[in-house]
């Protein structure tokens, strides 16, 4: 018998950085779902002994399909397949909603439930980080400890974005041999962010959010940094952009709306600039 399970993926960020939290800093992001892409996963109960994987360099998703059977106690064995998946290596978080597709196909197959902590888990032992795409609400999340440094208590609102790879070649994104430390004096800025996000989350106030999410860019700008972003700043400018979001660990990035005609109008501009535009919900 054969057992589904699905995961929508994200646009990158609203922002991401590092963050106090008891004396200790944290590196944390808040997500941007959104359900542009999703991962669709099958999962076969009958096969060869072991597991196996299509495609088969899903080796993240092959890993954590091998640590769900052994949390619910059921044979290491079966096909697992993913049918669907968002872009890789841009910033979509395509590896984690790969990996939370397999969990959910596998657990169908069985009565038993794996609740948010064990599913975390897995997740966190298949890949070196992963973002918080299970959450409903908007939050704070320490994406190498799997923990949430900050519940916001409400969803983040909804904006129209326009996204595009900042590479007009359709580059992805490689981490540097040597990843830049954030300096002393942006770490503080961030932790001053902090304390508007809360505001600007519990009143739902677009506008500061996106300037949120537009300095959170601006300081990746110094550390990993993507190409035509002079451009991508014109571009803001030329279409009345709120702000700018990017994928902090990769090459996405998406100009900020609060209607989707707007953004519409904004995706016919990117193009005329070369870019490769699309336009989704994310919240």
């Amino acid at each position: 018998m054969k057992y589904f399970g699905q995961q929508f993926s994200h646009h990158g960020e609203l922002i991401q950085g590092i963050f106090m939290e008891n004396g200790v800093s944290k590196k944390a992001l808040i997500t941007l779902k959104s359900n542009q892409w999703k991962s669709l996963a099958s999962y076969e109960t009958q096969g060869p002994d072991g597991l196996e994987i299509f495609p088969s360099h899903k080796v993240k998703a092959l890993n954590a399909a091998r640590l769900a059977c052994i949390k619910l106690s059921i044979p290491v064995k079966g096909t697992v397949r993913i049918i669907e998946s968002p872009p890789e290596q841009i910033g979509l978080g395509s590896s984690t909603a790969d990996i939370l597709a397999v969990i959910y196909a596998i657990e169908k197959s069985t009565r038993k439930h794996l609740d948010q902590e064990e599913i975390l888990s897995i997740t966190s032992q298949s890949e070196n980080g992963t973002d918080s795409v299970m959450y409903n609400n908007a939050v704070l999340f320490d994406f190498k400890n799997r923990l949430v440094i900050e519940d916001f208590k409400k969803p983040l609102p909804s904006f129209f974005v326009v996204g595009f790879n900042a590479d007009k070649k359709g580059g992805v994104f490689c981490f540097p041999a040597n990843y830049p430390m954030i300096s002393e004096e942006d770490a503080t800025r961030y932790d001053l962010m902090r304390k508007r996000l809360r505001s600007a989350i519990s009143s739902s106030n677009r506008e500061e959010l996106a300037n949120l999410a537009t300095e959170s860019a601006y300081i990746r700008q110094k550390y990993t940094p993507k190409p035509n972003w002079n451009e991508i700043l014109e571009l803001r400018e030329k279409s009345g952009a709120l702000g700018i979001q990017i994928a902090h660990s990769g090459m996405v990035v998406g100009l900020m709306f609060a209607d989707k005609q707007s953004a519409e109008k904004a995706k016919e501009l990117a193009s005329h600039h070369g870019f490769s535009p699309w336009v989704c919900e994310v919240g």
